[in-house]
């Protein structure tokens, strides 16, 4: 930011150079929060005439409330951009995000046939499928993939994980069977399958294929011991059999090199088992490795703030206020529970509650005058 700002004050810096220095600063200002000092450096050094300068002035749209104006903003830039990831990606998160299925399908399509070499389009093809429960538009995606991916092992994988995020058993079994089939790496294919298997509600099947592959595969306890872990772990939540989820989830949270998102994942997979006490015992070490993680913070105070224990929640809501666009419903929420008699003399509260109206009042729409 300093460097950029050097530059900036430089009059004999080229133009080029100008417009470069103004995005970075840009950019910087967009990751901090600092929407309106952001667009003043897109539009003073006339970046928006560029196409990156369009995307982050279209995501600084959304951020400040207008998703409706971004939606616009990123239509008429795939538009110009048919072939650019990063602008299809952005546009594709907002119609999730806003619920527009029927055209996040024609941008897939588009982008797919702009892009036939980029496998995102088939693998949101793929999901929005899966959750229309259309099968044969379902096969016919993951042939297609498979005959233009065949070799490609990251492509696979992929496909392979989104598929078994929703459960979809006999997509993970086919990939697997495929990379086997092809000589390519089919290791993280067939605990997918297990992942998958999970995740369709069938955790004694899980048990069974864990059993199977770890039984044939010995060393794959060294290898993939966090995965096999965690697996082990919500087989075993799923199954009723508590004691040795807990011992799993126990050994794993010893291991070093774990990463939040990782953590952040069995936490999720934890809560739609109801296994709320071990989701948080996850999440909690997942922010203590990593502090920053959004994600993993929100979660947590989520859980805690729906279990009306605000003296847990207290101590964690600064940090979050202070990171980029919090969720504003959870902080509504906290605003509402805070403000109760209840948590009259919880220290801090006052501060808390003035922290939380003022990122409320930021984060509140301001109407477009006409």
């Amino acid at each position: 930011m300093d460097l950029a700002k050097l530059i900036l004050s430089n009059p004999d810096t080229p133009p080029p150079t100008r417009q470069f220095a103004a995005f970075a600063a840009a950019s910087a200002c967009y990751f901090r929060g600092r929407y309106e000092e952001a667009t003043q450096y897109l539009q003073r050094h006339q970046v928006t005439t560029h196409k990156e300068g369009r995307l982050l002035e279209a995501q600084i749209t959304n951020e400040r409330g207008y998703p409706e104006l971004a939606l616009l903003q990123l239509r008429q830039l795939a538009e110009t951009f048919p072939c650019d990831g990063e602008i299809y990606t952005a546009l594709i998160q907002l119609l999730n995000a806003r619920g527009l299925y029927s055209e996040m399908r024609l941008q897939a399509l588009s982008f797919c046939i702009a892009a036939p070499q980029d496998h995102r389009s088939r693998i949101d093809l793929l999901q929005l499928s899966l959750k229309a429960d259309d099968r044969s538009q379902t096969k016919r995606i993951v042939a297609e993939f498979l005959s233009d991916f065949p070799a490609d092992a990251t492509a696979l994988l992929a496909l392979s994980s989104a598929a078994a995020r929703q459960g979809a058993v006999e997509i993970t079994e086919q990939i697997r069977e495929h990379c086997c089939s092809r000589g390519l790496p089919w290791e993280a294919a067939a605990l997918l399958v297990v992942e998958a298997q999970i995740h369709a509600g069938t955790p004694a099947r899980a048990l069974a294929s864990l059993e199977e592959i770890t039984g044939k595969n010995r060393a794959w306890d060294e290898t993939f011991g966090p995965t096999l872990l965690s697996l082990r772990a919500l087989v075993s939540f799923g199954i009723g059999d508590k004691p040795t989820g807990q011992q799993c989830l126990h050994r794993l949270l010893t291991l070093p090199d774990l990463r939040a998102e990782q953590l952040l994942h069995l936490a999720e997979s934890l809560l739609a088992m109801d296994a709320e006490p071990a989701a948080h015992t996850v999440l909690q070490h997942a922010i203590a490795l990593d502090p920053l993680h959004q994600a993993a913070l929100t979660r947590l105070l989520s859980g805690e703030i729906a279990r009306d224990n605000l003296a847990e929640a207290a101590p964690l809501l600064p940090r979050l206020l202070a990171m980029r666009k919090p969720s504003a419903d959870l902080l509504r929420v906290a605003h509402f529970k805070l403000s109760s008699d209840r948590w009259l003399f919880l220290p801090e509260r006052e501060s808390l509650l003035s922290q939380l109206e003022t990122v409320l009042e930021k984060r509140t729409p301001r109407t477009v005058s006409r």
